[in-house]
Protein backbone atom coordinates (compact mmCIF):
# COMPACT_ATOMS: atom_id res chain seq x y z
CA UNK A 1 0.00 0.00 0.00
CA UNK A 2 1.42 3.57 -0.94
CA UNK A 3 2.69 5.55 2.21
CA UNK A 4 -0.01 8.03 1.89
CA UNK A 5 -3.18 5.45 2.02
CA UNK A 6 -4.51 5.36 5.63
CA UNK A 7 -7.55 3.55 4.48
CA UNK A 8 -7.32 0.00 3.97
CA UNK A 9 -9.37 -1.49 0.45
CA UNK A 10 -11.65 -3.80 2.60
CA UNK A 11 -12.21 -0.23 4.79
CA UNK A 12 -12.45 1.80 1.50
CA UNK A 13 -15.64 -1.22 0.50
CA UNK A 14 -17.00 -1.53 3.79
CA UNK A 15 -17.46 2.12 3.51
CA UNK A 16 -19.27 2.32 0.33
CA UNK A 17 -21.55 -0.43 1.01
CA UNK A 18 -22.87 1.12 4.35
CA UNK A 19 -23.07 4.50 2.58
CA UNK A 20 -25.07 2.47 -0.50
CA UNK A 21 -27.28 0.89 2.07
CA UNK A 22 -28.21 4.42 3.81
CA UNK A 23 -28.53 6.03 0.86
CA UNK A 24 -31.09 3.20 -0.11
CA UNK A 25 -33.01 3.91 2.89
CA UNK A 26 -33.56 6.98 2.29
CA UNK A 27 -35.20 6.08 -1.25
CA UNK A 28 -37.23 3.86 0.36
CA UNK A 29 -38.28 5.88 3.51
CA UNK A 30 -38.99 8.76 0.63
CA UNK A 31 -41.59 6.65 -0.86
CA UNK A 32 -39.26 4.09 -3.37
CA UNK A 33 -40.05 0.95 -4.11
CA UNK A 34 -36.00 -0.02 -4.35
CA UNK A 35 -35.30 -2.14 -1.44
CA UNK A 36 -31.88 -3.03 -0.32
CA UNK A 37 -31.83 -6.76 -1.06
CA UNK A 38 -33.52 -6.29 -4.39
CA UNK A 39 -30.79 -3.60 -5.32
CA UNK A 40 -28.20 -6.14 -4.21
CA UNK A 41 -29.16 -8.67 -6.03
CA UNK A 42 -28.57 -6.95 -9.23
CA UNK A 43 -25.43 -5.10 -9.01
CA UNK A 44 -21.90 -5.94 -9.34
CA UNK A 45 -19.81 -3.60 -6.49
CA UNK A 46 -16.21 -3.75 -7.33
CA UNK A 47 -13.66 -1.48 -5.22
CA UNK A 48 -10.28 0.30 -6.02
CA UNK A 49 -7.39 2.50 -5.59
CA UNK A 50 -6.62 4.96 -8.33
CA UNK A 51 -4.39 8.12 -9.48
CA UNK A 52 -7.17 10.94 -10.04
CA UNK A 53 -5.71 11.58 -13.22
CA UNK A 54 -6.28 8.60 -14.23
CA UNK A 55 -9.72 8.85 -13.09
CA UNK A 56 -10.65 11.93 -14.34
CA UNK A 57 -9.02 10.93 -18.00
CA UNK A 58 -11.29 7.60 -17.54
CA UNK A 59 -14.20 9.93 -16.73
CA UNK A 60 -13.75 12.33 -19.66
CA UNK A 61 -13.90 9.03 -21.60
CA UNK A 62 -16.61 6.71 -20.16
CA UNK A 63 -19.81 8.12 -21.94
CA UNK A 64 -21.69 9.66 -18.30
CA UNK A 65 -23.22 12.95 -19.18
CA UNK A 66 -21.56 16.04 -19.64
CA UNK A 67 -22.31 17.04 -16.36
CA UNK A 68 -20.90 14.34 -14.12
CA UNK A 69 -17.49 14.77 -16.12
CA UNK A 70 -17.63 18.50 -15.22
CA UNK A 71 -18.59 17.30 -11.81
CA UNK A 72 -15.42 14.81 -11.50
CA UNK A 73 -13.26 17.40 -13.70
CA UNK A 74 -13.48 19.86 -11.17
CA UNK A 75 -13.68 18.45 -7.69
CA UNK A 76 -11.01 18.39 -5.47
CA UNK A 77 -9.89 15.16 -5.29
CA UNK A 78 -6.40 13.79 -2.80
CA UNK A 79 -3.44 12.83 -5.04
CA UNK A 80 -5.13 8.90 -5.09
CA UNK A 81 -9.00 8.06 -4.71
CA UNK A 82 -10.81 4.70 -3.44
CA UNK A 83 -13.97 3.89 -6.48
CA UNK A 84 -16.64 1.55 -5.27
CA UNK A 85 -18.12 1.02 -8.60
CA UNK A 86 -21.46 0.21 -8.99
CA UNK A 87 -22.70 -1.93 -12.57
CA UNK A 88 -25.62 -4.25 -13.25
CA UNK A 89 -24.80 -7.56 -13.17
CA UNK A 90 -26.89 -7.84 -16.45
CA UNK A 91 -24.17 -8.45 -19.19
CA UNK A 92 -21.57 -7.16 -16.65
CA UNK A 93 -19.06 -10.02 -18.09
CA UNK A 94 -19.07 -8.34 -21.65
CA UNK A 95 -17.95 -5.15 -20.33
CA UNK A 96 -14.74 -5.39 -22.70
CA UNK A 97 -17.28 -5.36 -25.97
CA UNK A 98 -19.54 -2.20 -24.70
CA UNK A 99 -22.23 -4.38 -22.89
CA UNK A 100 -21.73 -3.66 -19.08
CA UNK A 101 -23.75 -0.83 -17.73
CA UNK A 102 -22.22 1.08 -14.60
CA UNK A 103 -24.85 2.69 -12.99
CA UNK A 104 -23.14 4.98 -10.27
CA UNK A 105 -19.82 4.89 -8.09
CA UNK A 106 -18.69 6.17 -4.29
CA UNK A 107 -15.04 7.89 -4.00
CA UNK A 108 -13.70 7.15 -0.70
CA UNK A 109 -10.36 9.46 0.51
CA UNK A 110 -7.73 7.22 1.41
CA UNK A 111 -6.37 9.51 3.78
CA UNK A 112 -8.68 9.99 5.53
CA UNK A 113 -9.37 8.41 8.98
CA UNK A 114 -11.54 5.49 8.41
CA UNK A 115 -13.39 5.57 11.40
CA UNK A 116 -14.42 8.86 10.11
CA UNK A 117 -16.26 7.60 6.45
CA UNK A 118 -14.56 9.60 4.13
CA UNK A 119 -16.23 9.57 1.73
CA UNK A 120 -15.32 12.40 -1.42
CA UNK A 121 -18.60 11.58 -3.29
CA UNK A 122 -21.55 9.46 -4.17
CA UNK A 123 -23.14 9.06 -8.26
CA UNK A 124 -26.02 6.60 -8.45
CA UNK A 125 -28.32 6.36 -11.56
CA UNK A 126 -31.30 4.97 -10.40
CA UNK A 127 -33.42 4.87 -13.88
CA UNK A 128 -32.60 0.81 -14.28
CA UNK A 129 -35.07 0.55 -10.61
CA UNK A 130 -37.94 2.55 -12.14
CA UNK A 131 -37.38 5.56 -10.19
CA UNK A 132 -35.94 7.98 -12.79
CA UNK A 133 -38.50 10.75 -11.39
CA UNK A 134 -37.07 10.34 -8.31
CA UNK A 135 -34.68 13.55 -7.68
CA UNK A 136 -34.45 13.68 -11.24
CA UNK A 137 -32.79 10.60 -13.26
CA UNK A 138 -29.86 10.06 -10.57
CA UNK A 139 -28.60 11.42 -8.07
CA UNK A 140 -24.73 12.83 -6.92
CA UNK A 141 -23.81 13.66 -2.88
CA UNK A 142 -21.41 15.90 -2.45
CA UNK A 143 -18.66 16.16 0.25
CA UNK A 144 -16.43 19.30 0.99
CA UNK A 145 -13.42 17.88 1.51
CA UNK A 146 -12.23 20.66 3.89
CA UNK A 147 -15.40 21.09 5.51
CA UNK A 148 -17.51 18.34 5.53
CA UNK A 149 -20.60 19.82 4.48
CA UNK A 150 -22.95 17.46 2.43
CA UNK A 151 -24.82 18.62 -0.57
CA UNK A 152 -27.37 16.36 -2.34
CA UNK A 153 -28.40 16.73 -5.88
CA UNK A 154 -30.90 15.72 -9.08
CA UNK A 155 -28.95 15.11 -12.00
CA UNK A 156 -31.28 16.17 -14.70
CA UNK A 157 -29.82 13.49 -16.88
CA UNK A 158 -28.34 10.56 -16.56
CA UNK A 159 -27.37 7.12 -18.31
CA UNK A 160 -25.20 4.23 -17.50
CA UNK A 161 -22.10 3.59 -18.96
CA UNK A 162 -19.08 1.51 -19.20
CA UNK A 163 -17.17 0.07 -15.93
CA UNK A 164 -13.40 0.77 -15.95
CA UNK A 165 -11.59 -1.89 -18.15
CA UNK A 166 -7.86 -2.22 -18.36
CA UNK A 167 -8.79 -0.84 -22.09
CA UNK A 168 -10.09 2.49 -20.68
CA UNK A 169 -6.95 2.73 -18.38
CA UNK A 170 -3.51 3.92 -19.92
Amino acid sequence: MPGDVYVSGEEADTTSRELLGKILQLFEAMGSQVNLNDFLNQVVIRTYLIDKHKFREWARNSGMTKELKEYYRIKSLPRRVWITEISLFLNYGEADIGKAQRIGEILVDPTGDPNDGPFLSIHLNMTPFSVDDFMGRGILVDRDPNTGDIEFRGLSSDVPYGPMTRRSVS
